[in-house]
C-alpha cells in the first residue's frame, strides 16, 4: 500500500446501505483514526494483507456494518492510490459477504513524526 504519513478525510460506505465519515493517521508503518462511533488501529506491511482492528465505543450510533461488537477488518495490500487519494475495499475478517469501501483524501502532512521521542516540525 502506498501512502505517504499524513492526516487523511475518509468516507466509507457499506454494502448495509450505511455510509460515515473520518479521520485516519499514518505514521510510519502505524494507521490510526476514529469516527464518531469506533477508533481504529492497525499496521502496514508491503506483504500481507492489514489487519485493521476497530474498536466501538459509541454505542449509541449504529455501525456501518450492524456489527455491534468490536471486530477487525481486512485490507488487501494492493489498493487504488495516487499521491493524494487512496481507495480501499475491505470486507470483515471471517465474512467476506460484510464490506465496506473506503475513500481517503490527504489534508496534511505530520508535523509530530514517530521517531521513538517527540519532535515538532515546524513548516
Amino acid at each position: 500500500m502506498i501512502m505517504k504519513d499524513g492526516i487523511y478525510s475518509i468516507i466509507f460506505i457499506s454494502n448495509e446501505d450505511s455510509c460515515g465519515e473520518g479521520i485516519l493517521i499514518k505514521n510510519g508503518n502505524m494507521i490510526t483514526g476514529g469516527d464518531i462511533a469506533s477508533v481504529y488501529q492497525g499496521v502496514l506491511s508491503e506483504d500481507e494483507d492489514i489487519i485493521l482492528h476497530v474498536h466501538r465505543y459509541n454505542y449509541e450510533i449504529p455501525s456501518v456494518l450492524n456489527i455491534e461488537q468490536d471486530y477487525q477488518l481486512v485490507i488487501p495490500k494492493k489498493v487504488l492510490s495516487n499521491d493524494n487519494n487512496l481507495t480501499l475495499h475491505c470486507h470483515v475478517r471471517g465474512n467476506e459477504k460484510l464490506f465496506v469501501d473506503v475513500y481517503a483524501k490527504f489534508i496534511e502532512s505530520l508535523i509530530i513524526k514517530n521517531t521513538g521521542m517527540p519532535q515538532i516540525y515546524l513548516k
